[in-house]
Formats: C-alpha cells, structure tokens, sequence
C-alpha cells in the first residue's frame, strides 16, 4: 500500500513534466516581426546598398581590396543566413 508521500512525488513529477513541455511548446513557437524590425531592416539594407555600389564605382581599388570585399560580404551572408 502507497502512502501519501510516494503519491505526492508522482504528483510533483507530472506537474514538472506539464510545466516544462508548456515552455517548450511556447518557445518553440516563431516569432513575429514588429513593423519597426521591418522597416530597421529596410533601411539597413539601402545603406549597405549605397555603399556597396560607391565601392564597386571607385576606379583606384585595387583586385585585392574587391577580392577581401568579396569575402566580407561572403561572410555577413552567411551570418544573415544563421540568424
């Protein structure tokens, strides 16, 4: 025969148990995007767009300089990608 401590365990644990794939269910869930991140966004993008078209236009740089540009670039797509 149980005594009510064993019960009081069992109940513990499930209660543990519902809590933790409660959170989970709700972290879980994707986010949604305010305007404001939009339009933060938005603008980023036309700056890095304004400036990466000023390089491309500069006569004096050299191939090295478009080749290190390359690979930064490379690299904030991929970061972009992975956040």
């Amino acid at each position: 025969m149980q005594t009510t401590h064993d019960n009081r365990g069992f109940w513990v644990l499930g209660a543990v148990a519902v809590i933790f794939a409660i959170g989970l269910f709700y972290f879980m869930q994707p986010r949604e995007r305010t305007t404001a991140d939009r339009l933060d966004s938005a603008f980023e993008d036309i700056a890095d767009g304004v400036d990466d078209a000023a390089k491309d236009m500069d006569p004096h740089r050299t191939t090295g300089e478009k080749i290190g540009d390359a690979v930064e670039e490379l690299g904030d797509d991929i970061q972009d990608a992975t956040d």
